[in-house]
């Protein structure tokens, strides 16, 4: 075990020894000056597999390098100034800084002191604001991307655009951490796969927990497949790849991630630095733009998110219920493809509705009362004969002073006649009132 095994022996979190290996990696091999092996070293962080034989070498040379560089006696503050002046020409400031603190990290480690002065001048450096253009996509945007995966994809991007965690902790993610049958579906983020080391709860949209369903009919066949291509090379990961809801690395996640952005259009790149716009960390700020709302609070989505400093906070002030609760409610902010249910609100909807129909229904019959009082009122004005006459027009039954034929000829000549067509036509209550006035003036007049 050389001198970076050891030291990364105090790391929890898989993804951060990932991460320090590799800065401090990149970093002897520069003082070395192997170039060949630089960009060896340089093509895995852009997530290349290089051959089993060139990192078998990589470590070997750093090995034998190590106790040289270590227990020499040089000026290490310009070793860290000429690296941070090699890596500025290529890197983004931040990147910078994290590769920086990490190799002063492990020098410390290794008790070799670097005077505070230079520490200072380094901290200067390494502070710039940072310069590498990335935005957040809009719902509209994502929308458009997913269109475009699998539902493997969609599985793993709908997860960390509603979830806010970071890639590496949802690849760590075991089919048992999953609550499917909890509302809203909750995931329990071990200490050993984040960042902070600190256990967490998390949770999903309801689109993202029906995208994993639909992935989950396939992941076993995807995890055979695999097998077969890969050979897993080693055999004992094939136990822990199973249990992990997404089998895969960060390295085919990242692919999956370009290969749907190259088919929608989005793979613009920053011009500076030549990394992706909208690369795949910006999911994690889609959910931290947009989910934050009257519905949750900024503590409530950081403690989620896995910020420390809102972690203790959000804590201390909220339990697991009421988190899940405010999720729920602000579910439909982080949501792509459906609108999520309020239920709260669908009550509140379905009650007005209640009322809105009781009130149209009592202006229906009031406005058929006002009809039927204008209509009967209308033909009360007519003459008897033309009354009479409209009456049988419209085949009224109760009006029986004409013959057969006669009624014919009327109807025939009343329904030609637009004036007569605009006449509304009353109900049957109606004309049974009109026939019964016009029936008894009839009679009226026979007994004169």
């Amino acid at each position: 075990m050389n001198e970076i095994e050891k030291y990364l022996q105090r790391k929890k979190s898989d993804n951060t020894k990932r991460a320090y290996k590799g800065r401090l990696e990149r970093y002897f091999l520069y003082q070395i000056g192997n170039q060949e092996l630089i960009d060896y070293a340089n093509k895995k962080v852009k997530r290349v597999q290089i051959p089993e034989e060139k990192q078998k070498e990589i470590d070997i040379t750093i090995n034998e390098f190590l106790p040289k560089y270590l227990n020499t006696n040089r000026e290490y503050a310009d070793d860290l100034f000429e690296y941070t002046e090699y890596l500025s020409k290529k890197k983004a400031p931040l990147t910078i800084k994290s590769n920086i603190n990490t190799i002063i990290k492990f020098l410390k480690a290794k008790k070799i002191k670097i005077d505070e002065e230079d520490l200072d001048d380094l901290k200067n450096k390494t502070t710039a604001q940072p310069q590498t253009i990335d935005k957040a996509p809009k719902k509209s945007e994502l929308k458009q991307i997913l269109s475009h995966g699998t539902s493997k994809d969609r599985a793993l991007f709908l997860t960390l655009c509603s979830s806010g965690m970071r890639i590496g902790e949802t690849l760590q993610i075991k089919l048992g951490d999953m609550d499917f049958d909890s509302d809203p579906t909750k995931i329990i983020l071990r200490g050993e796969y984040t960042k902070n080391e600190r256990s967490r709860i998390v949770f999903i949209s309801d689109e993202a927990k029906l995208a994993i369903e639909e992935w989950l009919k396939e992941r076993e066949q995807y995890i055979l497949n695999a097998t077969k291509k890969y050979n897993f090379g080693n055999k004992k990961d094939l136990p822990k790849a199973e249990l992990r809801l997404f089998p895969f690395s960060n390295t085919t996640a990242h692919h999956m991630w370009v290969r749907i952005l190259n088919k929608s259009g989005y793979n613009q790149k920053d011009p500076s630095y030549g990394r992706l716009i909208m690369h795949m960390h910006t999911l994690r700020k889609f959910f931290r733009t947009n989910m934050p709302s009257n519905d949750i609070s900024i503590d409530m989505v950081e403690e989620l998110m896995g910020h420390s400093g809102y972690q203790t906070r959000a804590y201390l002030r909220f339990n697991e219920e009421q988190i899940a609760e405010a999720y729920k409610k602000g579910m439909h902010n982080i949501t792509i493809f459906e609108a999520s249910i309020d239920t709260e609100r669908l009550e509140l909807l379905e009650a007005e509705n209640l009322l809105v129909r009781k009130e149209l229904n009592d202006m229906k019959n009031m406005i058929k009362g006002l009809d039927s009082d204008m209509i009967t009122l209308l033909y009360r004005k007519l003459s008897d004969e033309k009354r009479e006459k409209l009456l049988i027009a419209r085949g009224n039954r109760f009006v029986k002073t004409t013959t057969t034929e006669e009624n014919k000829q009327i109807r025939k000549k009343y329904m030609d006649d637009e004036n007569f067509k605009e006449i509304p036509e009353p109900t049957e209550k109606d004309m049974k009132i009109i026939a019964k006035d016009v029936m008894n003036k009839k009679k009226k007049k026979a007994s004169i």
